[in-house]
């Protein structure tokens, strides 16, 4: 199965120099947990709940932008060819729970944790592999 198969919908994203409370406000009316900062239409980083919570548990104040507190390096991505092994294998290996879906350096997508493990097929899929393919999960 192909990461494209897991995309339902047009990534959410946010422009620089916007402020974690809107950022906050746009991911509770899409009902996302990250959303990806971009500087025109090229990508500079990604925020999510996460990164905002623990920003206000810092103190830090509700204006500041999403790229003061998100990430804007070491972001993970996949080409829209990947399959969904390829998807998982990512999240592990860098300890992530969203992977950026590019097509060259377009952004087509965002595929998170949720999207695989809520997909019987996906995870029928992730379970036939060989163990070759994907380990002893040890």
């Amino acid at each position: 199965m192909r990461v494209m198969d897991l995309i339902k919908r047009p990534p959410i994203t946010v422009p620089r120099g916007t402020s974690i409370r809107d950022a906050a406000r746009l991911m509770a009316d899409n009902g996302v947990g990250l959303l990806v900062i971009e500087d025109g239409q090229r990508v500079v980083g990604v925020i999510s709940e996460r990164d905002i919570v623990n920003a206000v548990a810092r103190g830090v104040s509700e204006s500041a932008t999403v790229e003061q507190v998100g990430t804007t390096s070491g972001l993970v991505s996949v080409p829209s060819t990947a399959t969904v092994y390829d998807v998982a294998a990512a999240m592990v290996r860098a300890k992530v729970r969203h992977v950026l879906v590019m097509d060259g350096e377009r952004l087509v997508g965002v595929v998170s944790i949720r999207d695989i493990v809520g997909e019987t097929k996906v995870l029928n899929a992730l379970a036939r592999l060989p163990e070759a393919e994907h380990g002893t999960g040890d």
